[in-house]
């Protein structure tokens, strides 16, 4: 009785979870957007005949799509609507539609509006921002920023310590951000762009301190519990990276990334099933080479060696200069039995790694095997 139990409980939840996601407009529109199919969300918008009425998110996903599409006049029309509940929200996306329509005079004043926010995003990203690159030349461009000092010292140190992490010199990035917590203890964004480095550095204990010490400061913040949880996956934390994934999709149900991080951490506490759930939906939506290798590994773990061989196939096609992708692809031919294949994946990922030692290991076995006892 109470293994049915327990078996009605995983089912359940494995639906629940499958259905919240295929379910959530928001989630599919944003990540259409996100991954650069606009056609695909303004289709599924329509198709489902949503309200953009006093809803102010989806009034912002649709902008956005219409913005990528290039109907910039749409898009602001929408973005006004949307700037009369939430204005915050919409200041940036207006300054860039307006510049799209080239309208420097209307881009800059929502900008300013954007540049006063206490949280936004950095000066050079700003600048680089190529929706601006119509207006960059106009004399209300170059008075914005001659007008005052839109970033603190300190804003400016943690951009440099971005900069550092994006060029991945790491420990450079986290000398900036010593100095820069020296100085200003309560700069929340330091701590979590801290974690960030120790994870590419494979200090994951140092990480878990440093991204603590960012949500104990902002609690609210789900990409904060998003990096915590991919940090206690890192540890084997499975009970508690699953706790805390879960805060993050609570405060922010709309970013698939999370559930990607779910799926993952599912797949390594061995809940094979909840993650093939989770899976099935985002290849539908997200049908790229991340979603593919996961969705490859799932399958590889329930030894569904075919459905795995069919995304791992995937994602050759969609970047075949990966070695650890023909590596996992050898190791789904050998557990197939298909040495021969598995020889060639083997002999394929060491052109890309010449010197490891367990790839060698592989192919020898898989030539043994082959009765190749000389090549062996």
């Amino acid at each position: 009785m109470k293994n049915k139990i327990t078996l009605l409980l995983l089912l359940f939840a494995i639906s629940s979870i499958a259905q919240d996601i295929t379910n959530n407009y928001l989630l599919v529109i944003n990540a259409y957007n996100r991954y650069n199919t606009p056609q695909k969300a303004l289709k599924y918008y329509n198709k489902n005949k949503l309200n953009t009425n006093n809803n102010i998110e989806l009034q912002l996903s649709i902008g956005t799509t219409y913005y990528l599409i290039g109907d910039y006049k749409t898009a602001t029309n929408i973005f006004i609507k949307a700037n009369k509940l939430a204005p915050k929200k919409t200041y940036y996306k207006l300054a860039q539609c307006y510049a799209q329509l080239n309208k420097p005079e209307f881009s800059v004043k929502y900008l300013r509006r954007y540049l006063q926010l206490k949280i936004k995003k950095m000066q050079r990203t700003i600048k680089s921002d190529v929706a601006f690159n119509k207006i960059k030349h106009t004399q209300e461009w170059k008075n914005l920023w001659q007008e005052k000092e839109w970033y603190s010292k300190y804003d400016l140190m943690l951009e440099d310590a971005w900069y550092e992490y994006d060029l991945k010199h790491y420990n450079e990035s986290l000398n900036i951000l010593d100095k820069l917590n020296s100085f200003r203890k309560s700069m929340v964004e330091a701590y979590y762009l801290k974690a960030l480095n120790y994870i590419n550095i494979y200090e994951f204990k140092n990480a878990l301190t440093s991204i603590n010490t960012a949500i104990n400061k902002r609690n609210k913040v789900a990409k904060y519990y998003n990096t915590k949880a991919n940090i206690e996956n890192k540890l084997k934390k499975y009970g508690k990276a699953l706790k805390t994934i879960n805060i993050a999709i609570s405060l922010d149900s709309i970013n698939i990334d999370y559930y990607f991080t779910q799926a993952d951490i599912y797949l390594n506490n061995n809940n094979v099933t909840i993650a093939e759930s989770i899976i099935n939906s985002l290849v539908s939506i997200v049908p790229n080479f991340n979603t593919y290798l996961l969705a490859g590994n799932i399958f590889y773990t329930e030894k569904k060696y075919q459905d795995a061989l069919k995304y791992y196939n995937k994602c050759i096609l969609l970047n075949d200069s990966t070695p650890n992708i023909y590596m996992v692809r050898g190791d789904t031919f050998f557990n197939m039995f298909a040495y021969e294949f598995a020889e060639k994946d083997y002999t394929m990922a060491l052109d890309f790694t010449p010197y490891n030692g367990e790839l060698y290991y592989k192919r020898g076995l898989a030539r043994k095997l082959m009765h190749k006892k000389y090549k062996a």
